[in-house]
């Protein structure tokens, strides 16, 4: 992690919590208070994508304060204007500037060319990438799982389904070309990879598949002459033990070639060297005799010379041979320029100049395509990164891992899952697994499917130290810690567009109960936090014999493949594991429709922790029979808070209460926890816990918690 958010963090002023008109009890403390005050995401400034107008001006887009820039040729803001969701992505055509913005209800906004805004289009689940072409927008909808065409004639919208979370597009020759993040289909077959999806005018759709391992896809873009398509992709070596890192052992990080005169998958090229990682390739942009690329996780811009990179993809000596094996291809021809800031991803070309939208620290590093000397255009005042910002740089920051190779964000972007299977040592070798979400890792222990953490806070450590085979700071390990306690799930495309159930998910939700899902996933975490032997043990061919923890079905829409090896492509298979023989397909489809709509709506307040002791030791999650609760946290991750209430019940096995002590949060501050005391509180044997968390009226903030003994 660099120096200076070290600094940040060691400035940050001490939290008090603002307990309003309503004081908290005397049992309430921080749980965080050395961390300082919380900063509103919406507070920074985070260029997401950068465009260049043939003029020589910048627009940027802000995807979390969702801002908008105007960026004269000499560096002066000429015009920005703030909209009501992120902006996710920009791109300036026919006089016009157009917008991609929101989440479960994107949309294409039209601003005029000095920012006034003229319309707004709905398209899809969180617009990640626009392309302009006669009359015509292509918008990525990255959840939806689609591309909305836009007919500006019209204002008419047509959407065509393409593969798993398509992140970027290019448009040549009459077609559109759609680069998709991550792999699908199950992750236990031979190959497993992301893909590139190509809409014809006709609308057919084709399928490009890259090399097996491709995934993290995040841009797509056309070479000049049109001959090429380059994607930028992470290269997962899954099928080894994570053993080592060195020579790219677990992941290399370079570019896939696509032929456009065939439409065919050619090589991928890795821009790391043999030493020297280049992580989380991001943007691509070119210039007349280079071709640049955004690597993200180590801050640098890489640039290649064209004509010395055409003559390694079309060598004789190439033909046929996967070129991603070769690990530095490109010493002696690429140049790798150090940014002054942290997280480059969209990257722009204009007039000898790039501009590299540099997203954690809010600004934009201009370079000299010539020179390579680096200049920066401010785009405002950003915020001190409070403690959730500092862990969230560091989860994408890979010059935290040895050699530079890959950060927290290679296996888990956004802190979920990269679809492969990996071979950790923490449970044996031999038996590979699916990459977790992390979203609710810290509220669900014990963690990693066999339960082999005790919790969260432990894999956040061993991750480091075994994973990315570094040592980071206590404080560091506390950062990241934050930020991933700080996630909440992205809502469901499956959801109404206000966020509610549909109906045939209603539906599915009363089956779920009706054929008992509820009892092993019961809400709000839909996890009993218990180890369970899987009915599918035995039935898939795995050696695997032990239990598993129950994993939450919190955003399970966005985490597949599913069960524990990824064998199941689809939430319908996995729902079909798992429910009583003969069980009809259409009550299958409709309780997979309501897990696929699970999320935390209406849950801006929640219990984060439980902690017992029991022989001077402190677990956390569910409670031994005997042991003696001592604390739990309380989590608050809404802007808009109101005294809160608490109360904790625990019950004998006959349901009569045992234990209750009822407590006052009062005001919390965004994204905070704070720490409930309990004293003279024991679990019986056979007995429940529960905690509830209430308003003033007694109207509830969350769903009840309950744990049941060990």
């Amino acid at each position: 992690m660099k120096r200076k958010l070290l600094l940040l963090l060691s400035a940050v002023l001490l939290l008090t919590v603002s307990c309003g008109k309503t004081e908290p009890s005397e049992n309430i403390a921080s749980a965080d208070a050395a961390y300082g005050e919380r900063v509103s995401a919406d507070s920074y400034i985070s260029p997401a994508c950068v465009y260049t107008a043939g003029d020589g001006t910048v627009y940027a887009a802000d995807a979390t304060g969702g801002r908008v820039y105007k960026i004269a040729a000499d560096g002066t803001i000429a015009a920005q204007i703030q909209l009501d969701a992120p902006a996710n992505c920009i791109i300036e055509a026919n006089g016009n500037v157009y917008v991609g913005k929101g989440g479960l209800d994107g949309s294409l906004v039209i601003l005029t060319s000095d920012l006034k805004q003229q319309a707004e289009i709905q398209t899809g689940h969180t617009p990640n990438d626009l392309v302009f072409t006669d009359n015509t927008v292509y918008v990525c909808n990255r959840f939806s799982d689609t591309v909305s065409i836009v007919n500006l004639a019209d204002n008419s919208v047509k959407n065509v389904e393409v593969g798993r979370e398509p992140m970027a597009a290019a448009y040549l020759n009459g077609k559109l070309y759609v680069a998709c993040h991550l792999p699908e289909g199950a992750a236990n077959e031979d190959k497993v990879n992301a893909n590139v999806y190509v809409i014809s005018a006709d609308g057919s759709v084709k399928t490009i598949e890259l090399c097996n391992g491709a995934g993290g896809v995040s841009d797509i873009a056309a070479t000049p002459d049109g001959k090429y398509l380059f994607v930028t992709t992470i290269i997962a070596r899954y099928q080894y033990p994570t053993t080592q890192l060195d020579g790219a052992w677990i992941n290399s990080n370079g570019f896939a070639v696509i032929d456009a005169a065939t439409d065919t998958y050619k090589t991928s090229i890795l821009l790391d060297d043999p030493m020297l990682g280049a992580a989380s390739p991001w943007g691509i942009a070119f210039d007349g005799n280079k071709v640049h690329f955004a690597a993200s996780g180590v801050h640098e811009i890489v640039s290649v010379p064209m004509d010395k990179l055409y003559n390694i993809i079309e060598s004789g000596k190439n033909k046929g041979v996967e070129l991603a094996d070769r690990i530095g291809i490109l010493d002696q021809i690429r140049v790798r320029t150090a940014l002054p800031g942290e997280g480059v991803r969209s990257i722009a070309y204009a007039n000898g100049k790039l501009y590299c939208g540099q997203y954690f620290t809010g600004d934009i590093a201009v370079m000299d395509t010539e020179t390579y000397e680096v200049s920066c255009i401010s785009l405002g005042e950003q915020p001190a990164a409070d403690i959730v910002r500092v862990g969230e740089t560091l989860w994408y920051d890979a010059t935290a891992c040895y050699q530079y190779w890959e950060s927290c964000a290679s296996c888990h972007p956004s802190g979920r899952v990269d679809g492969f299977n990996w071979d950790n040592l923490n449970d044996g070798l031999g038996n590979p697994k699916s990459a977790a979400n992390m979203t609710f890792t810290h509220r669900t222990p014990p963690v990693m499917i066999t339960g082999i953490r005790a919790d969260a806070e432990t894999a956040v450590r061993a991750g480091m130290k075994f994973i990315q085979f570094n040592t980071i700071s206590e404080e560091d390990n506390k950062a990241i810690d934050e930020y991933l306690k700080s996630q909440l799930p992205e809502p469901s495309p499956a959801l109404n567009l206000d966020g509610t159930l549909t109906e045939t998910a209603k539906e599915g939700e009363a089956l779920f109960e009706q054929y008992g899902c509820v009892v092993c996933h019961p809400a709000p975490l839909y996890t009993d936090l218990q180890l369970h032997t899987s009915p599918i043990l035995g039935k898939d061919g795995n050696w695997e014999n032990r239990d598993f923890a129950t994993p939450t079905l919190v955003e399970v829409w966005r985490t597949g493949p599913y069960m524990y090896n990824g064998s199941a492509a689809t939430i319908e298979e996995a729902v079909a594991a798992f429910v009583p023989a003969g069980t009809s397909e259409d009550d299958i489809a409709k309780i997979a429709e309501f897990v696929r709509s699970i999320g935390t709506v209406g849950e801006d307040y929640g219990v984060e922790q439980l902690y017992s002791e029991l022989n001077g030791t402190t677990a956390q999650g569910r409670p031994a029979a005997g042991s003696a609760i001592v604390k739990y946290t309380v989590r608050c991750q809404s802007r808009d808070t109101e005294p809160a209430y608490t109360k904790l019940t625990v019950k004998n096995v006959d349901g009569s209460v045992a234990f209750e002590k009822e407590s006052v949060i009062g005001e919390m501050q965004y994204n905070t926890a704070v720490e409930v005391a309990v004293e003279g509180c024991t679990v019986p044997e056979g007995g429940s816990v529960e905690i509830s968390i209430t308003d003033k009226k007694g109207n509830a903030l969350a769903t009840t918690y309950v744990l049941t003994a060990k």
